[in-house]
């Protein structure tokens, strides 16, 4: 019991560190949209989520696929004067736009995790007196 308890424990704070920084590296596409490194970036992220998807939550996981696939796209639909782009174009940039704007919140509306329980306080005040006895012991 204790050891699924330090193995859950141990899940949640690798996934609460692999959703921060999916927040951090959201907000910084939104960032690099109109930058010049802003393809080395996106493609950072690709990369970045191949490695991390799994830590992340169903909701976290889709919201920075999709800002990673809307930054790539906005950025191929960028150059020229965006004045003089199709309608059609304009409102895909923009809608690629509010999904870069929209995955921080959503990427920390989904790291809410399950709160312990009871029986998991118990068992972790159990441990911490066994550790500090044995600690005390010469």
């Amino acid at each position: 019991m204790q050891t699924e308890l330090a193995l859950r424990l141990a899940a949640s704070e690798s996934r609460i560190e692999k959703h921060q920084e999916a927040y951090v590296l959201a907000r910084q596409l939104l960032g690099s949209l109109h930058t010049g490194t802003g393809d080395e970036h996106v493609s950072f992220c690709f990369n970045w989520f191949e490695r991390n998807n799994l830590y992340l939550a169903g909701g976290a996981r889709s919201a920075f696929w999709e800002a990673c696939v809307a930054a790539r796209d906005y950025r191929l639909m960028r150059p020229g004067n965006y004045v003089d782009k199709e309608p059609e174009v304009k409102s895909r940039m923009h809608a690629c736009y509010q999904r870069v704007v929209r995955a921080p919140e959503l990427i920390a509306a989904a790291v809410q995790l399950p709160p312990l329980s009871q029986e998991d306080v118990e068992i972790m005040q159990e441990v911490a007196e066994e550790q500090a006895s044995k600690s005390s012991e010469p």
